[in-house]
């Protein structure tokens, strides 16, 4: 049976949370479903934040095992196969300044299936993968990128240390905010990096989040949800230092940062998003007060028009575009499901054939859809809308946009 445990203290300081936000209960938002375990039942707990006014760290109160959360299913998503993904990684390495040779050593935690690495690796590099996923780890390492499957820590730092010498970047994006303790996790990197050594990491922007009111990125693989001002009271808890912060689109909007060993840079480019991270009052309760009434007007409004078509127009069929992990939290919070929905596109071919988690909703491809008449197009992931938006007009041009509002 798979376990959780509830918090009230923070996981950086240890400081009373004060719960912000609800969004009810929910299965792990990455796992997809296969034909075979249709008739399964997978574990749900309930989605709630945090924050701690101490820190300003916002986090989930009911933490999940990670082992089951990467090893209960097959992990779905891969950097290679979207054309998003692909562009922003490839810039990812052609930005970051190194001297490719056999003798630069880049670590990637979270490599999923290699398509970063593999980018380092063809400047010259050599690379070195840690995935969670067993399934990602082995894609991977079948495409000559040698990668190591188990959950980063500390422990595992001084493990791979034992047979390596240290790194001179090391990679991380989208997994700090996995962590269910990212000082150990942080620990575990300034153990693995060389002394004149870069540690880059992304993470999605919790301020982006706030102001477009965009809560589908909060579920149970998203522990943390960072600002730079709580990134930065993390960060002094450790022996890195902060060299650089850029905020980026990625996911909405993604701060990356880079962390060194010395002394920190101080540099405008985020004392202004420090600004504006307090003028959006993130650490007042009223915020997220007012981020949740806005949240379930939008909900209600969303679903009244599904109700309304279902209504009104029998023959008419309601479609979701994008099965990525934040198309799950928004099908579970809104209740939706296969009696309401048709079906999911997507183009990965590790998601066709099998089904939302708990929501049972069948993923097919976005050529499935040519030819049926009377089509209502709900995009789920709302970051690449134009991407998806253009895939589903070519298979069914006469294809009707349902819109959030």
């Amino acid at each position: 049976m798979t376990k959780s445990s509830s918090s009230s203290k923070c996981i950086i300081d240890g400081k009373e949370l004060i719960e912000i936000i609800d969004l009810g209960m929910h299965p792990y938002a990455d796992t997809f479903i296969p034909e075979e375990r249709y008739f399964e039942s997978e574990p749900v707990f309930p989605l709630k934040c945090g924050l701690c006014r101490h820190c300003g760290l916002v986090q989930l109160i009911v933490l999940t095992n990670p082992d089951d959360r990467y090893g209960m299913y097959d992990y779905s998503y891969t950097s290679s196969n979207s054309e998003y993904a692909r562009s922003h990684w490839t810039a990812f390495a052609d930005e970051t300044s190194i001297s490719p040779s056999p003798d630069t050593k880049v670590l990637e935690i979270g490599s999923n299936d290699g398509f970063l690495l593999g980018r380092f690796l063809s400047k010259g590099c050599k690379v070195l993968g840690f995935d969670s996923s067993e399934s990602m780890s082995r894609i991977a390492n079948d495409q000559g990128i040698p990668t190591i499957n188990s959950i980063f820590c500390l422990e595992e730092a001084e493990k791979l240390l034992a047979s390596q010498s240290h790194f001179d970047v090391i990679v991380a994006n989208n997994v700090l905010n996995h962590s269910n303790d990212p000082l150990d996790f942080l620990n575990g990197v300034e153990k693995l990096l060389a002394n004149e050594g870069r540690f880059i990491f992304e993470v999605p922007y919790w301020l982006s989040s706030v102001q477009t009111g965009n809560f589908d990125q909060i579920y149970h693989e998203h522990v943390s949800y960072f600002t730079i001002s709580s990134l930065s009271k993390m960060i002094e808890r450790t022996q890195l230092r902060i060299s650089d912060i850029q905020l980026n689109e990625y996911h909405g909007g993604s701060l990356r940062v880079t962390l060194v060993r010395g002394h920190a840079i101080k540099q405008e480019n985020w004392s202004q998003l420090i600004q504006e991270e307090k003028s959006a009052s993130l650490e007042d309760i009223e915020t997220y007060r007012i981020f949740m009434t806005e949240v379930r007007k939008k909900r209600s409004r969303l679903l009244s028009k599904i109700h309304e078509i279902i209504l009104t127009e029998p023959n008419a069929s309601i479609v979701l575009a994008g099965a990525a992990a934040k198309a799950n939290t928004f099908i579970n919070y809104y209740n939706l499901d296969s009696t309401l929905i048709r079906c999911i596109t997507d183009n990965s071919p590790h998601k066709i054939g099998k089904y939302t988690p708990l929501s049972r909703i069948p993923i097919v491809a976005d050529q499935a859809l040519t030819g049926i008449e009377n089509i209502y197009v709900l995009t789920t992931a709302w970051n690449i809308v134009d991407i998806i938006m253009n895939r589903i007009a070519k298979s069914n041009p006469t294809a009707k946009v349902l819109s959030y509002e």
